[in-house]
């Protein structure tokens, strides 16, 4: 992207389609772009889902990030998440 103006909605998009090839770092820059609501809204469900899908294929954790999901997720939606996550593992 050097030299052009960034598309945060076209990254997100980029990155999705890296999630579906199996690009593990790439959940990690979702969960990062839903928590700030680049190139998405904030979904601090959808940011917490990214994370832990990119750790569970081995990226290495990140309390600090971890943390800054963490601290804005309701019971109702860390419950939901945690749902969607099972699921995702069978």
């Amino acid at each position: 992207g050097d030299g052009v103006p960034k598309d945060y909605g076209r990254a997100f998009e980029l990155y999705k389609q890296a999630t579906e090839l199996g690009a593990s770092h790439a959940y990690r820059n979702l969960a990062v772009m839903h928590l700030n609501g680049e190139g998405t809204a904030i979904d601090l469900g959808a940011a917490w889902l990214s994370y832990r899908k990119g750790v569970e294929l081995g990226n290495e954790p990140d309390p600090e990030l971890a943390e800054r999901i963490e601290s804005g997720l309701t019971a109702g939606v860390r419950t939901q998440v945690d749902r969607e996550f099972s699921d995702w593992l069978r």
